[in-house]
């Protein structure tokens, strides 16, 4: 009952947006099917709903619902951070570059921009830039999703995992973490 009341407030793709930052893809993508199907994908994240199906690598299917999503209407930063995102995971590294915006001031008012700025340093990442991957990292933790175990486990950042400025930034971010996992709890 109380499930179905926080489901009724916040949307049934809320469940599926957590499988997502907790790793657990397939539940997600199963998750998103549920939602989409008794609310419309219109009405969803829709943008957020591909990002089960770029770790699955099945690109034409993310590649679908980003570009309904950025035809929307509505905010188009998340959906083009995911388009960017998917060039990179194609090996299309310019391209993705490319979509990167060099000045990220409008983008910090939105309340979603910590998915732009993760989807960025991903993209550093996957090249091996780790000074560049971590400057995005923390910039996705400074605006809302200070997510270690996310970080700590995604393959995307696994380049950069071993560098110095990944492991210090990590450990900056663990005592937070925990504290707030303490917090919670």
């Amino acid at each position: 009952m109380l499930l179905g009341v926080i489901y009724a407030h916040v949307g049934l793709d809320r469940l599926a947006q957590v499988y997502v930052l907790a790793g657990r893809y397939d539940d997600a993508r199963a998750a998103y099917q549920r939602a989409f199907a008794i609310e419309s994908e219109d009405r969803g994240s829709l943008a957020n709903s591909a990002v089960p199906f770029l770790y699955a690598r099945q690109f034409e299917e993310a590649r679908r619902r980003l570009e309904r999503a950025r035809g929307s209407g509505a905010n188009t930063l998340v959906p083009s951070a995911y388009l960017a995102l998917l060039a990179a995971l194609q090996g299309r590294f310019q391209e993705a570059e490319g979509a990167i915006p060099s000045d990220i001031h409008e983008m910090e008012k939105f309340r979603d921009a910590h998915h732009a700025f993760y989807a960025f340093a991903s993209i550093s990442a996957l090249q091996g830039k780790s000074a560049e991957a971590v400057r995005w990292l923390r910039k996705t933790a400074e605006t809302g999703m200070p997510n270690y175990p996310l970080f700590a486990r995604d393959p995307d950042l696994a380049r950069v995992r071993a560098s110095a400025e990944f492991v210090r930034f990590m450990a900056e971010l663990k005592p937070r973490y925990e504290a707030m996992e303490r917090e919670f709890q």
